[in-house]
């Protein structure tokens, strides 16, 4: 009885297939919201360069992140590193590294961002994931 149970739960979680690195997308998608709202939160909406830069790759990042969620492609991960190396870059290319919220704000934000995406890399090359084949009945 148990073994049917337990082949019914495995059999539900690979058609709902669940990936080894769908929660470091979880992760990504909630720093990609939180870049997205640090204009506000932290109050550097005044410095447009700071403010835009952080809205549009907060959002872009948050797309990806659950695209990636949804149906994973590794090329969704190349976008969000190199998005992530632009958010690190961004205060000294944009010109508001005075800025001191923004600019710890993308350090910080991009550099997580660079080292989930290149996680998630490296959990796809994992062919011995439990989830990734079919369960064998």
């Amino acid at each position: 009885m148990w073994e049917a149970t337990f082949l019914t739960l495995e059999v539900a979680m690979y058609h709902y297939h669940w990936r080894n690195g769908a929660a470091l997308d979880v992760a990504t998608l909630g720093i990609g919201v939180m870049l997205f709202i640090s204009p506000w939160a932290l109050r550097y909406t005044a410095n447009t360069a700071a403010s835009w830069n952080a809205w549009g790759l907060g959002l872009t990042i948050t797309l990806l992140a659950l695209a990636a969620i949804i149906a994973f492609e590794r090329w969704e991960e190349w976008i969000n590193l190199s998005l992530g190396i632009w958010v690190v870059l961004a205060p000294w290319v944009l010109g508001f590294s005075a800025v001191t919220a923004a600019m710890w704000t993308h350090l910080v934000l991009g550099a997580l961002v660079v080292a989930l995406a290149d996680d998630a890399q490296r959990w796809s090359d994992d062919s011995e994931g439990r989830f990734d084949r079919p369960p064998q009945v």
